[in-house]
């Protein structure tokens, strides 16, 4: 379920500046120039897409990046539907 999550974000995300580790369940996507992580959050949250604005940790571990929890939806065409919310 966790490759066929990835291979799903990776592919709506194409294009996009992406990190992550194999074995993880979410992923960081950096943000371009003038976007909201804070924005991105609420937005994708109506979807069911749990994404977290880097300040949320603390510590900025990818600094002006969301991550994106791929598990959080229920299934994977909720996560297809948070995922188009990403322009």
């Amino acid at each position: 379920e966790t490759a066929i999550r990835r291979a799903q974000a990776e592919s709506a995300l194409a294009g996009y500046d992406v990190a992550s580790q194999p074995e993880a369940y979410h992923l960081w996507l950096r943000l371009p120039p003038g976007w909201s992580g804070e924005g991105l959050a609420a937005r994708a949250g109506l979807a069911g897409l749990a994404i977290v604005p880097e300040t949320a940790f603390g510590a900025a571990v990818q600094p002006g990046a969301v991550r994106i929890s791929l598990g959080a939806a229920p299934d994977r065409e909720r996560l297809g539907d948070g995922l188009r919310l990403i322009p």
